[in-house]
């Protein structure tokens, strides 16, 4: 019987420096929602440099019309679900 497991793509990857560390993190899915022209997000939307939690996950503001979701869940069709959920308003990648 064959044991495969899942890896990540650093492996776990985990360096420090002085006052710096890199250190690889897994078991979520991160989206980036790009807001279309004109268009507005239905619901709250986070203050700059915030979080908000959604029933999807976090979202993080990160400039003009752009937004990061942090799924708790690995699905790697969220980015699809999302498309179909906003429509026009959001690109999804």
């Amino acid at each position: 019987m064959s044991k495969l497991s899942a890896d990540t793509p650093f492996n776990g990857y985990n360096q420090e420096w002085a006052g710096l560390s890199l250190r690889e993190i897994s078991g979520f899915e991160i989206v980036s929602l790009a807001i279309a022209n004109d268009k507005k997000l239905k619901g709250k939307t986070p203050i700059p440099g915030s979080f908000i939690d959604t029933p999807k996950g976090r979202i993080l503001w990160t400039g003009q019309n752009q937004y990061f979701l942090f799924s708790d869940v690995i699905d790697d069709r969220l980015d699809e679900t999302l498309s179909d959920d906003y429509g026009d308003v959001v690109y999804c990648t």
